[in-house]
């Protein structure tokens, strides 16, 4: 590459910088250490969420490849938000914090500190997985409203 340019890393490719090369891995005892990378420009084209007793496991296309991740109750519940959120809101939006924690946490009272506690956790376990979870899972500038990045054509499924 030029100096500047920036591309696509993908798992099973082999970088080499003089001497020294790295191949790119995720997954099995490597997942917290992931070397895997994703742009900001690369946007998800499908999700889909598949629910499980305890939580469900998060299927993510970006540029022709799926990426899965388990996320646990409350994660789950958060991404399903943000993916299928009340009227009027569509999958991409930003979406408020007073929906977001009253349907997560339905009547329970919990502010701020637990969504972003929340957010924190769900962008960690997309990280772990190769993922850029900071650049799939944004808060609005000041907070307030939390959004889960599309691309504006994207295929959103719950299962």
């Amino acid at each position: 590459l030029e100096e500047g340019e920036s591309a696509r890393v993908r798992r099973g490719q082999s970088i080499t910088i003089g001497e020294s090369s790295v191949r790119v891995v995720t997954g099995g005892e490597l997942a917290s250490g992931s070397t895997a990378s994703l742009e900001r420009s690369d946007k998800v084209t499908r999700a889909r969420l598949e629910f499980l007793p305890r939580g469900g496991r998060l299927h993510l296309t970006l540029a022709g490849e799926v990426h899965s991740v388990y996320l646990t109750d409350r994660r789950c519940d958060l991404v399903a938000v943000l993916l299928q959120p009340p009227e009027p809101f569509s999958p991409g939006d930003a979406i408020e914090d007073e929906h977001v924690l009253s349907r997560v946490w339905g009547k329970k009272r919990v502010d701020r500190t637990h969504l972003n506690v929340l957010l924190h956790r769900v962008r960690k376990d997309l990280s772990r997985i190769g993922l850029d979870g900071p650049g799939l899972i944004v808060r609005a500038e000041g907070g307030g409203a939390t959004r889960f990045v599309l691309s504006s054509n994207a295929e959103v499924v719950l299962e």
